[in-house]
């Protein structure tokens, strides 16, 4: 394949595409090539490499990237590419536009994409987590990227809808592929313990299930799931478990005020804390506190 470089406006193209930034395929002679510096930039950033071996800095953390690989940037982040010394390498690059996104805001790609709101979320959140890892060999987004380029040049009729299918499809693999990625790295980890550890050190912060999933390093979904398959409860039933279970402890151990515990344990009134409290245990906390120290003497 020939080297090639666009970027917007295409103006040797038949129509322009705004929601593409960049796209290129590149064949260095790494004997010659200098590092590749790309600091922040709009939009996300998505590389394929073809051929050839590179390390790949991302923010200082360094991955090896071999034939098959890809990686997908964010917005705020800074990569280096190091190609190796012995042979020569190639690769794609695409960077597509968005209309929001950034470390603390939903990704919304904007107009042209088909994606679902909700779906463009999950996979700004999956971006977020999963950008210091690499997507392994996948030959399918080989071809989404091959698919690509040749729809870009060939001029023919409705280019423009199917540039945004195949885009859309590059994302949504992305994602998917990235989600497997983590899913692989983490398996033995329990994830309702990371969550658990995190929750008892903070229990009157307002966790979200988005919050949760990244110290997970999973999107909502998976988060979801992993939850439910770990502890057969919801992320938030899961929260408010945890939550309750503060609560026994304090009024087993101190003498505070039923109050004073549910606010120290995230609830947001002590009416809230005795309904939750007694669905959750069967009984009241004052009966709870009562039956606790009968039990004592």
């Amino acid at each position: 394949m020939k080297n090639f470089a666009l970027t917007f406006p295409f103006n040797d193209c038949s129509a322009h595409f705004p929601f593409i930034e960049h796209f290129s395929f590149q064949t260095v002679d790494s004997s010659k090539s200098n590092p590749v510096y790309l600091p922040q930039g709009i939009g996300i950033r998505m590389f394929y490499f073809k051929d050839g071996i590179f390390e790949i800095s991302v923010d200082g953390n360094r991955q090896t990237m071999l034939p098959g690989d890809c990686l997908v940037v964010c917005p705020w982040e800074n990569v280096e590419i190091i190609p190796n010394r012995i042979r020569r390498s190639s690769f794609f690059h695409l960077i597509i536009r968005t209309k929001f996104f950034d470390a603390d805001q939903d990704l919304e790609f904007g107009y042209w994409s088909k994606i679902s709101k909700y779906d463009q979320m999950e996979i700004g959140e999956i971006f977020k987590n999963y950008h210091k890892f690499k997507i392994n060999k996948s030959d399918f987004l080989a071809k989404l990227f091959v698919q690509l380029t040749n729809e870009i040049f060939i001029h023919e009729m409705s280019q423009n809808e199917m540039v945004i299918h195949i885009i859309d499809q590059i994302m949504i693999l992305f994602a998917r592929e990235a989600q497997k990625s983590s899913l692989n790295t983490t398996e033995n980890t329990k994830v309702s313990q990371i969550i658990e550890q995190n929750i008892t050190k903070d229990p009157l912060h307002h966790w979200s299930v988005s919050e949760m999933a990244q110290l997970a390093q999973l999107g909502i979904t998976a988060f979801s799931e992993r939850m439910k398959m770990e502890t057969g409860l919801s992320p938030i039933n899961f929260l408010i478990k945890i939550r309750i279970n503060i609560a026994m402890n304090l009024m087993a151990y101190f003498n505070y005020k039923i109050g004073d515990i549910a606010y120290e344990t995230g609830f947001y009134s002590p009416q809230h804390f005795s309904l939750t409290f007694k669905k959750m245990t069967g009984v009241s906390p004052h009966k709870y506190r009562k039956t606790y120290y009968e039990k004592q003497l």
